[in-house]
């Protein structure tokens, strides 16, 4: 089943930014772990370096903004790439770029479940303060 979403402008322009602030924190992750290493010394999925690699993300200041779910959806993805590349001897995680932008519909569904929470909180606070 398909749908067609018809954003107004201020959607778009959210869609736009949180698409090129993820794209950039996957990058970031490529280039701080991945890029220009040893295929043995990049880094394996564990708890230790699943909490640095989380610590990484919240603590860059221009993802501040960026939900904490969106993160752990990029921190999944990096990991998940990781894996691919061990485990089927693919290339290594590389770089996401602009001029092919995905968003499956995962990500669409995750972004609006992330909207209407927000928008049920901010109907609770309202209802509560009325």
């Amino acid at each position: 089943c398909e749908y067609r979403l018809y954003l107004n402008k201020s959607q778009e322009r959210y869609f736009t930014m949180m698409g090129n602030k993820l794209r950039g924190a996957y990058n970031l992750l490529v280039s701080h772990y991945v890029k220009d290493k040893d295929w043995k010394d990049i880094i394996r999925k564990n708890k230790e370096t699943q909490k640095e690699v989380y610590d990484l993300l919240t603590n860059t200041e221009w993802l501040k903004d960026v939900p904490t779910i969106f993160l752990s959806f990029i921190q999944q993805s990096f990991f998940t790439s990781l894996d691919n590349f061990r485990k089927h001897k693919r290339r290594p995680p590389n770089f996401k770029k602009k001029t092919n932008p995905k968003i499956t519909n995962e990500q669409i569904d995750l972004i609006y479940n992330h909207q209407f929470l927000l928008q049920h909180h901010l109907n609770l606070i309202n209802n509560f303060h009325n």
